[in-house]
């Protein structure tokens, strides 16, 4: 049995935009083709795109207020941005196809 290619796809939101709209729409390309589709955001907000329901989604938790932070507040926080990417990238490894 061959193994399903998984394509992951990192964002950090699916709000009303042009490079939003052209992931949901190649997600939705991507899963009906019969790939494993994930889509990473950074956070979720209020009218985003619906995401097909065959799309997995992971939310890496890096709020908002930490993307729009001062430069030196940033620094500090730079240790927790990997550490919540490196989390979210095992996540997406570990997701088995369907």
């Amino acid at each position: 049995m061959e193994k399903q290619m998984h394509i992951a796809m990192l964002i950090g939101a699916l709000t009303k935009g042009g490079a939003e709209r052209v992931l949901v729409n190649l997600a939705d390309y991507f899963v009906e083709k019969g790939y494993h589709v994930t889509m990473v955001t950074q956070y979720e907000r209020e009218n985003e795109y619906p995401l097909n329901r065959k799309v997995n989604r992971i939310i890496s938790d890096i709020t908002e207020e930490e993307t729009t932070q001062s430069d030196e507040k940033n620094e500090q926080n730079d240790n927790k941005k990997t550490k919540c990417t490196y989390d979210a990238s095992k996540k997406v490894d570990y997701i088995k196809p369907t």
